[in-house]
């Protein structure tokens, strides 16, 4: 199918505000982490006015974890940026090693509270594929949410990207098989499967391992 240029439909919208609404939630929790931290610097230096004497040790405490926070809330930005930035081009080359670390990333804390760990294991060398950032970001979080969201899909989720016929393939492995799944439970609604031909991508499922195999194009037909 000829790729549709326009990343934002339905799904793509759906998508966009559950990642947005992820990290306003991660980032309000740093500012409120923050924001104990400076009410109990505030307490030590009022009781330090009232002659207590003040306890450098937990004074450097405070700091260092005010310091922690602030690495952890820059690194929350920068992962939001990156991921808005995805829609700027239509198309163009990835690493999927570096998408796939950025879409565990955006889904991190989702998956946490689903009582699942999101792992990518890497190539050495690049795994380099032309089609839209965005898409794919979505069509990786819709297949992993699929994971996430089933009752008895608990432990780790490993992901690793590689070229294979003519193609490139990511390999979506569950630490806990689930026997009932099938590509076409995780496709449906119709939105969703126009979304994943508008980037070429089809699901392919391994009946020994359960594993998921999310098959691409080198390159999008224009």
């Amino acid at each position: 199918m000829p790729y549709n240029v326009n990343p934002v439909g339905e799904e793509g919208l759906l998508f966009f505000g559950k990642m947005s609404a992820s990290i306003s939630h991660e980032l309000s929790n740093v500012m409120a982490i923050i924001n104990e931290n400076a009410g109990l610097i505030e307490d030590l230096t009022l009781m330090s006015a009232r002659g207590v004497p003040l306890d450098p040790d937990r004074l450097q405490a405070l700091a260092s974890n005010v310091k922690r926070q602030i690495h952890r809330s820059n690194e929350i930005i920068k992962r939001m940026n990156q991921f808005t930035h995805t829609v700027d081009n239509p198309s163009g080359p990835i690493d999927l090693n570096e998408l796939l670390r950025q879409a565990c990333g955006l889904a991190e804390r989702l998956a946490a509270m689903g009582g699942v760990t999101l792992e990518v294991v890497a190539q050495p060398e690049p795994v380099i594929i032309e089609t839209s950032p965005f898409q794919l970001l979505n069509v990786i979080w819709l297949t992993v949410d699929f994971f996430i969201q089933q009752k008895d899909a608990k432990g780790v989720i490993r992901l690793q990207a590689s070229i294979a016929d003519q193609g490139a393939s990511i390999k979506i492995v569950p630490e806990t098989a689930l026997p009932h799944m099938t590509p076409n439970s995780i496709l449906p609604p119709e939105g969703r499967k126009m979304l994943f031909e508008s980037i070429g991508a089809e699901l392919t499922m391994d009946d020994d391992t359960k594993s998921i195999f999310l098959r691409l194009p080198l390159a999008l037909s224009v």
